[in-house]
């Protein structure tokens, strides 16, 4: 097990990319960085035809990420190319982490339409804002995008100077409606409820059903006749 770990530590492979090279100078410069990796035994530029090959051992994904931050260039990998397992891994981890697109409605004071226009040309230069709707009449702004909401009413208050609230979506409103009425009709059952009672009277005595069959002021409670 010991031999085999070595081998494979050692193998030797040889990695070939394509960048793009302006000049003998250009490839000297990348070829000093990716000379002093560990590992690497020996490169070849070739600028004419903007290939780079790379000999020892080696991750062909760490160099190809230091000739990108070194050329500040997009470098691609010929050979060996990643698994396609990979690739596919990456794939669901982006998206994944793709932002959610929300709408926000937010109350905010317009006396113009140059207050109008102010604002909404204001909102579309934060980053991550895709679209904004403003309604002067209802004072209300909707903005899309994947930007947090209390961001952009900060941003409105600092930057405009006016008060900025979130209006809360009109679904959980009409919910919470809904859950007191539900609420308000079970009290009403509750105090409705009439206890009724079923007695068997021996002869001489006049009986009567309901929840006050032994209250001293019913006059038609339990009595002897």
């Amino acid at each position: 097990m010991g031999a085999d770990d070595k081998g494979k530590k050692e193998e030797i492979i040889t990695a070939e990319y394509k960048i793009h090279l302006h000049c003998q100078e250009c490839a000297r410069t990348i070829k000093k960085h990716i000379t002093s990796i560990e590992g690497v035994h020996k490169v070849d530029a070739n600028v004419g035809g903007g290939k780079l090959t790379v000999k020892g051992v080696l991750d062909p994904a760490k160099i190809l990420k230091v000739l990108e931050k070194k050329s500040h260039r997009k470098v691609e990998l010929l050979s060996p190319l990643p698994k396609k397992e990979d690739k596919k891994d990456d794939k669901k981890d982006e998206k994944k982490k793709e932002p959610e697109v929300k709408k926000t409605v937010i109350k905010v004071c317009m006396h113009c339409k140059d207050c109008e226009g102010e604002l909404k040309r204001r909102l579309l230069t934060l980053e991550g804002v895709y679209s904004v709707k403003t309604d002067m009449k209802a004072n209300t702004c909707t903005v899309e995008g994947i930007i947090e909401a209390e961001k952009v009413t900060k941003f409105i208050q600092r930057k405009l100077h006016k008060k900025a609230e979130i209006v809360p979506p009109k679904e959980e409103k009409k919910e919470e409606k809904k859950e007191e009425k539900k609420e308000e009709k079970k009290e009403e059952k509750k105090e409705e409820k009439i206890v009724t009672y079923v007695i068997y009277c021996p002869q001489g005595y006049h009986c009567t059903l309901g929840s006050d069959i032994f209250s001293d002021e019913n006059v038609n409670a339990c009595s002897v006749m």
